[in-house]
């Protein structure tokens, strides 16, 4: 469906995702692809007018840690994958998390500027991508997806689309592997701090050394960006926010103490539905009973960091990480997460608080003048009930850019 280039929606609740409460018989005009005007739906419109009847509309979902390319989880066979093969299926992967309605993504490594161009231009159908381009990883640690038999180091790490890391050690060689992505069009820099479950890097194992991570951090601080930082030990979250990295990935195994000292300068995004995805289908992937344990373990811990940093005042934002078999899981995210979290805080951490990590602040994650026009319309209020989100017959209507993307009323 081409742009609606002036359209007005009627009969709306809008949705405040700051307090969770409706504005009832609001009016929303969007004009090239933006929120021009709310006003009262008795108000003369502008172009067509579509009655909502009264339903919810809120501002479109962001996921702040998706892996667009990872059609599977075997990650070290998509550098040898054909190129076109691996972007025809992101494809339905993109469509699939649109659909959800997920409006805006930040892809944590493998997507490149080429994908986020197809999306914008209309040639894919998906969320608007803000990309990392490649992950950097050190030699050996989590992010290194070759073979165990491997010696040298492949070109495809740099350059295969399929390479969703680049592997660099040393401060002058991080720091050209930040500018590198850079010039490829990424949006941020991801940077592999410590080690992880999927990867068979223990947890506790911190990567690189502080004056790599800070080449990282100034780099991309200096491009007027930051480092998305994977870790899951406390030691390795607090080296790399210490470095300078803005958001913490997954970040299971944080401590009181590490949270209180990274109040105020660091973003958690948690993804807790990675894990559990992959103990549903522990057996079919043949996930030992110890790593399966091992995994239900770190997801409860994930819970506890969430509540963890809500104490210390660190902003916790909506991430999942689903690869391969487990993409279909993305709103059980939600689900997990509410067991410690509020119906209004889930909302706020996949709008507002997610807006603020991609700084993009009144433009995504709110319903407002001037914000890009990514608009999901409702039966009910997801602030009162989590489920609402998660309900596909309850989503009946998804705008992005201006664009009705579905209408199902």
């Amino acid at each position: 469906m081409s742009a609606d280039s002036d359209l007005t929606l009627v009969n709306c609740a809008v949705l405040d995702v700051r307090t969770g409460e409706l504005d009832h018989g609001r009016s929303v005009r969007v004009e090239g692809g933006r929120i021009r005007e709310i006003g009262d739906s008795n108000a003369p419109g502008h172009g067509d007018r579509i009655d909502v009847d009264g339903r919810v509309v809120m501002p479109g979902l962001i996921d702040a840690h998706v892996h667009v390319m990872a059609s599977t989880l075997k990650l070290s066979s998509l550098a040898h994958q054909s190129s076109t093969l691996l972007t025809a299926k992101a494809a339905p992967i993109l469509r699939d998390m649109l659909m959800r309605g997920f409006t805006s993504v930040r892809d944590a490594g493998g997507a490149d500027w080429g994908l986020a161009e197809a999306v914008r231009t209309g040639l894919f159908q998906g969320p608007r991508l803000f990309i990392s381009g490649k992950g950097i990883a050190q030699t050996g640690g989590q992010g290194d997806f070759r073979d165990i038999e491997e010696v040298a180091l492949p070109d495809y790490c740099s350059h295969s689309l399929g390479s969703m890391t680049r592997v660099a050690d040393g401060a002058d060689a991080v720091r050209a592997g930040v500018r590198e992505e850079l010039r490829r069009g990424a949006h941020q820099i991801k940077l592999f701090a410590g080690g992880g479950i999927a990867g068979g890097v223990p947890l506790a194992y911190s990567h690189f050394t502080v004056e790599e991570l800070k080449a990282a951090c100034d780099e991309a601080a200096s491009a007027g960006t930051y480092v998305m930082a994977h870790a899951y030990a406390a030691d390795s979250i607090l080296r790399a926010v210490e470095a300078g990295a803005r958001t913490i990935e997954h970040g299971n195994l944080i401590t009181d103490v590490v949270a209180e000292k990274i109040s105020g300068r660091a973003y958690l995004v948690p993804t807790l539905s990675a894990l559990d995805g992959r103990v549903r289908h522990a057996d079919e992937l043949g996930i030992s009973p110890d790593v399966r344990e091992l995994m239900v373990h770190v997801v409860g811990e994930g819970l506890k960091a969430i509540e963890t940093c809500a104490r210390a005042g660190v902003p916790v934002g909506f991430g999942t990480d689903l690869e391969g078999i487990i993409h279909p899981y993305q709103m059980s995210e939600f689900s997990l997460r509410a067991a410690v979290q509020t119906p209004l805080e889930l909302v706020q951490s996949a709008t507002l608080v997610n807006a603020e990590i991609l700084q993009m602040e009144g433009k995504l994650g709110i319903v407002t003048e001037d914000a890009f026009a990514d608009l999901l319309i409702l039966d009910g209020n997801p602030c009162d009930d989590i489920a609402i989100l998660q309900d596909p017959a309850r989503l009946r209507g998804i705008m992005k850019d201006g664009t009705l993307v579905r209408r199902d009323f």
